[in-house]
């Protein structure tokens, strides 16, 4: 039963704006801000609608797809779309709480994930997808640390847009076949197996080296990374154990809840 409601939370990506939100609290502290309520709510929001949609479009556009979340994307369609309506209403109200001082950076937050609605199969097409939806995800977690402390630090940034885009990349490594079946156009359609898998090696081995170098300056932030990289790297090279009831999918989203530990420093 357990496994079951967990599986019903990841295909409404419950789980991915859980782990958003706990980043932007990890990196609210290391930015030493408070960040208030409305925040987290327009990040969360906005993050469920980008996902949720993308998942929708998909999902309609695979009638006969097989994979689990396009299933039940398709057998509630007509139920998801109020509940998208309901948090579009509920993302535009945030907004007007927002502090000013991050109201601007929400804004375009919200213009990006418009942006990729309209947008979404071109980006896809060209090979385009994985690296937008990163770099929204990552400026959606940071937007308000930045805003609230006025600095830039760009190894958060880098991080952030690493492990998000491996996440995606990964991903869409392993349903390669399904994508073809489906014939949808994504990165590893574009790639090929074989040249994505080469893509997913060297960014693996940017992030080790980046963050390797900057741990003595950065101890939290690289421990952070270097643990997910180990995680991402033991599941590309244990394709036949992590592509075993969606394994890949699971502990790769759970990665980014990783940063609640930190509670415990």
């Amino acid at each position: 039963m357990l496994v079951r409601l967990y599986r019903v939370l990841q295909h409404l990506s419950i789980d991915i704006v859980f782990g958003a939100v706990i980043l932007l609290h990890f990196f609210s502290k290391t930015y030493n801000v408070s960040v208030a309520w409305p925040a987290y709510i327009l990040l969360g929001t906005s993050i469920w609608l980008i996902y949720t949609i993308d998942h929708l479009k998909d999902s309609k556009a695979a009638e006969s797809g097989k994979r689990e979340r396009y299933i039940f994307h398709r057998k509630n369609e007509s139920s998801l779309k109020y509940v998208v309506i309901v948090v579009l209403v509920l993302a535009g109200v945030t907004l007007f709480f927002v502090p000013r001082s991050i109201l601007i950076g929400g804004l375009v937050l919200v213009l990006f994930c418009f942006m990729y609605v309209l947008f979404q199969s071109k980006l896809a097409r060209f090979g385009l997808k994985e690296i937008y939806i990163s770099i929204v995800y990552t400026l959606g977690i940071l937007v308000a640390p930045i805003s609230l402390s006025h600095s830039f630090d760009v190894f958060s940034f880098v991080l952030l847009l690493t492990i998000s885009f491996l996440n995606l990349i990964i991903f869409s490594w392993f349903e390669y076949k399904e994508d073809q079946a489906d014939s949808f156009s994504s990165i590893a359609t574009l790639l090929g197996h074989e040249r994505l898998f080469r893509l997913i090696l060297t960014v693996l081995a940017i992030g080790f080296a980046i963050g390797f170098l900057s741990i003595k300056e950065s101890t939290l932030y690289s421990l952070y990374l270097i643990i997910v990289l180990v995680v991402f790297t033991l599941l590309s090279f244990n394709p036949s154990w992590s592509g075993k009831r969606d394994r890949y999918r699971t502990i790769g989203d759970a990665v980014f809840l990783l940063p609640i530990f930190s509670e415990l420093l």
